[in-house]
This record gives structure tokens, C-alpha cells and sequence, in this order.
């Protein structure tokens, strides 16, 4: 998967030491790299090494040859990924990542203290609450401006948001994604506050077919990290952890005049950015 370990790339702290355990797990799985592969890694190193001016190219120690290996490296630690969650490869379904539209009244049921810290509030105050958050929804289900409602009575900002499945608290996601377009949630209630919810549209076709990608590349993710983590803690169990801890690349460029990973794509993948 091309953008899988570009996500990887950008997540973990220290993408150069997390790759030699990715090495080192590929060559665990026996994954090893074709002579074209291999063709192109010294391409991609040349390239790289071309593009280089300035401080840049003074500062850099490193040798076309030991680039072209980084570059192998790389390459095969895209493969070890695309092994590792083939998994996910099946379709994610519509409601799954379904993306709604919302209209809410939101009524905390917290405060903030003087040391910044949220803090519940009392019984009494809750209850009060409640009979407010009654009041909204007999209003709301009797014909009155919701957005009107929402300047009333609600403590966030009037409008709609868009909402996945996997941005709010199973409390909430499940009255709210089963109702249809128009229709008002009862006073929904989870620890931080009640909601009255006014479903604007409960499918928005074009952001749900983005959201299938960003849930799969979630899930490969998981699965990934999952292996990953085992396999290192395997290798610091069986290996001596100062070793293990000098296995990273030294005196390597922080802002260089060419980008390596957009080289990678471009040679390994045709994507010319």
C-alpha cells in the first residue's frame, strides 16, 4: 500500500529507527527485494544525491551507496506492511463509514474548576439540567427553529457538524445513527452532558466514501502495530537492548533541499508530486 507507510512515516517519532525493526521483521517474513526493485533503489539514491545543493549537501555524510540502501530498506518495509494487512483488503461497508449531518443542543453536565480540572456537577444541578434538556426537545418535536433551540439553550456553537462513527462515545453514536433524515433523537445522556439531536442527513455519500479509506488505513494500522510491537519486544527479549538501541542512521539530513519520501513515490510508484 503506497500510503500506508507514508502515514507510518508521519506518526512514529522516529520513523529511521523504527524502520531497522521493519528490516529486520521482513527479512523475519522472507521478504527480499527484486533486482528491479533493487534498480530502482540506486535510482531513487541518484536522484536523491542530484537534488541535494547547498548546506545540505555539505552536511550530508552518507554515501550514494548507503542511501541506496536506505532506500531498499524502505522498500522493503512497504512490502513487510502490505503483507502484514492484506487483511483489510475487503470492502468496508456503507454504514460503517457512514458520515451524518447533525443539528445538537448540548447541556453539560461538568464545570470547570479554578485549577482547570472538569468537575461533575451536583445531583440537584443535574436534574435541573434534565428538565431543561425536556424543555428543548417538547419544543423541538413541537415545530419550533431548531437552530433558533440551539441559540437558546445549547453551550456549543449553532450549526451542523459532520459525524463518523469513530469520532463520538457509543452512548451517543447509537441513538444518533439510527435516525433518519429529519428526525429528533430523545434527551440523550452520557457522563460529559445531554444532547437533543435533529438529524439533517443521515448519509453524506461523497464523505463516507472518503471515510471507507481513512477506516481502512485505521485498521491497517491496528493490525500492523499489533505484529510490529510483538515482534520488537521479541528482538529486545533475544538481543542485547544497547545494540538494538544503535541500530539508526547517523548524521542524517533534517531539512534537505530534495524530499526523499516524495522520490520514493515518484520512482517506486510513478507519482509525481
Amino acid at each position: 500500500d503506497t500510503n500506508f507507510a507514508g502515514k507510518m512515516k508521519e506518526e512514529l517519532e522516529d520513523f529511521l529507527y523504527q524502520l531497522k525493526g521493519m528490516v529486520l521483521m521482513a527479512e523475519s517474513r522472507g521478504i527480499t527485494l527484486s533486482d528491479e526493485e533493487k534498480s530502482l533503489a540506486a535510482a531513487a539514491a541518484k536522484k536523491y544525491m542530484a537534488g541535494l545543493t547547498g548546506e545540505a549537501a555539505s552536511y550530508l555524510t552518507m554515501t550514494e551507496e548507503q542511501v541506496t540502501q536506505l532506500y531498499r530498506e524502505y522498500r522493503l518495509a512497504e512490502r513487510l506492511v502490505s503483507q502484514v494487512t492484506a487483511i483489510v483488503e475487503g470492502e468496508i461497508s456503507d454504514d460503517e463509514a457512514r458520515i451524518i449531518e447533525v443539528q445538537q443542543i448540548v447541556f453539560p453536565l461538568t464545570r470547570m474548576a479554578e485549577d482547570g480540572n472538569a468537575v461533575s456537577l451536583s445531583a440537584t444541578e443535574k436534574d435541573d439540567i434534565r428538565a431543561r434538556a425536556q424543555e428543548a426537545l417538547d419544543r423541538a418535536v413541537g415545530g419550533d427553529s431548531f437552530t433558533t433551540l440551539q441559540e437558546i439553550y445549547s453551550s456549543e456553537e449553532v450549526g451542523s457538524i459532520h459525524v463518523s462513527r469513530y469520532d463520538v462515545e457509543d452512548d451517543w453514536e447509537t441513538p444518533v445513527f439510527a435516525l433518519g433524515k429529519g428526525e429528533i433523537s430523545s434527551v440523550i445522556e452520557t457522563k460529559e452532558a445531554l444532547y437533543v439531536v435533529r438529524c439533517i442527513n443521515n448519509l453524506l455519500e461523497d464523505e463516507t466514501i472518503i471515510n471507507k479509506e481513512v477506516i481502512r488505513e485505521r485498521k491497517k494500522a491496528q493490525i500492523f502495530y499489533q505484529e510490529y510491537n510483538a515482534f520488537v519486544a521479541r528482538l529486545l527479549v533475544q538481543n542485547n537492548a544497547e545494540g538494538w538501541l544503535g541500530l539508526s542512521f547517523t548524521n542524517w539530513v533534517p531539512d534537505c533541499d530534495v524530499d526523499f519520501y516524495e522520490i520514493y513515490e515518484t520512482v517506486f510508484h510513478g507519482n509525481d508530486k
